[in-house]
This record gives C-alpha cells, sequence and structure tokens, in this order.
C-alpha cells in the first residue's frame, strides 16, 4: 500500500512502514504504536521489509511526479486518435453555398 499525505509518503504492508526519508516502522501495535527500526537492525525481517517496500517506493516516486508507463502511452494515445477522428469533419464547399443562397 502507498499513502501520500501533503509533502510526506510511505509504503506500507500489513508488519511495516517505510517513509520518503528511510524511517522503518514496526506496525505490530497499529494504530497505537509505531515502533521505530533502526537502520542498522540485523533481523532479517526487517531488511527484507526495507528492502521490499523500498522498491515500491522507487517505482512510484512521487517526488518526480508519476511515470508514465507503455498502457498509459498506449490510451492516451488511442484517446488522441479517437479525438482526431471526432474532429475531422467535412468541410461544406464555400461556392456551393454562394450558389444556392444566390438562386
Amino acid at each position: 500500500m502507498f499513502v501520500q499525505l501533503g509533502n510526506e509518503w510511505y509504503a506500507r504492508s500489513q508488519q511495516w512502514k517505510l517513509t520518503q526519508d528511510g524511517k522503518l516502522f514496526a506496525m505490530d501495535d497499529a494504530p497505537f504504536v509505531e515502533r521505530l527500526v533502526p537502520e542498522s537492525s540485523q533481523s532479517d525481517e526487517a531488511k527484507t521489509a526495507r528492502r521490499e517496500l523500498q522498491l515500491v517506493l522507487d517505482q512510484l516516486n512521487p517526488a518526480a511526479g508519476k511515470a508514465a508507463t507503455k498502457s498509459d502511452s498506449d490510451d492516451s494515445n488511442s484517446k488522441t486518435k479517437k479525438t482526431a477522428k471526432k474532429s475531422k469533419k467535412p468541410k461544406k464547399n464555400a461556392k456551393a453555398e454562394s450558389t444556392s443562397a444566390g438562386a
């Protein structure tokens, strides 16, 4: 899970929370207690959680904005093409109009 509140964000799993500034919290007693896990922790679980949640933050990269994926650009291109088709209406012949108006 990813959460952004203003200029702060974090990735969260059931047992862990990693903030954008690299603070890892054990969420065993959440929502009442968020226990800070030091970066020097040797726990395999904490190391794994830190690595996995950091991957999530790296992929989302909210500081740089949303990165477009291939499917996003495909959707955008198809919408642009549809819009272009809709806007291409046949032009009326100006001579035919003036002739029929004068007749």
